[in-house]
């Protein structure tokens, strides 16, 4: 049976603001994560998702612009 491990995580420093550690724990507390880098790690996450189906919006609205009114033409 093969094993499901984690991902693999990459220890880092990084000096944040004040206001950025409450933000941090305040995520961290509200979502019952185990730590405030895993509060980190979910908005890296979502701001990914985020950007993504951006990415893709933009890709299915410049398809829809670029066949113009002839498609839709009656």
């Amino acid at each position: 049976m093969p094993s499901t491990r984690a991902p693999r995580k990459l220890k880092r420093t990084f000096s944040l603001s004040a206001e950025a550690l409450d933000c941090l724990e305040r995520i961290r507390k509200e979502q019952r994560l185990p730590s405030a880098s895993a509060a980190l790690d979910q908005l890296i996450r979502a701001k990914q998702l985020d950007d993504e189906n951006k990415r893709i919006s933009a890709s299915i609205a410049n398809y829809y612009d670029s066949i113009g009114h002839f498609v839709f033409a009656d």
